[in-house]
């Protein structure tokens, strides 16, 4: 059976807020099922931002504890990071043979 597009969403408690939501002219034009797309997906993208911050941040707070992050987490942290794979592979691999200095900004 192919799934419906359009679905019958109770709005009790939300209409009022999804249409103070914004106050730009811009937003009250729209119509409600409009601004509930619209809010359904900015709520998707900050939830892929948060999956995506917390991936990069487990790989530097592996990094930080001196563990070597996996093969896996190098891989999530590159395409979160939008760097080559093999970028990472090789500061895991300096890091391993001990060259603390690929860490060091210079300073």
């Amino acid at each position: 059976m192919a799934k419906q597009d359009r679905i019958s969403f109770d709005l009790k408690g939300l209409r009022e807020r999804i249409e103070r939501y914004r106050s730009s002219a811009e937003w009250q034009a729209l119509s409600m099922s409009k601004r509930i797309r619209l809010l359904i997906e900015a709520g998707l993208h900050a939830e892929a931002e948060q999956e995506k911050n917390a991936a990069t941040a487990n790989f530097l707070k592996q990094l930080a504890l001196g563990q070597l992050p996996s093969d896996a987490d190098l891989v999530i942290a590159a395409k979160h990071l939008d760097i080559p794979e093999e970028s990472l592979i090789a500061l895991r691999k300096r890091l391993l043979n001990g060259d603390k200095e690929c860490l060091h900004n210079g300073d």
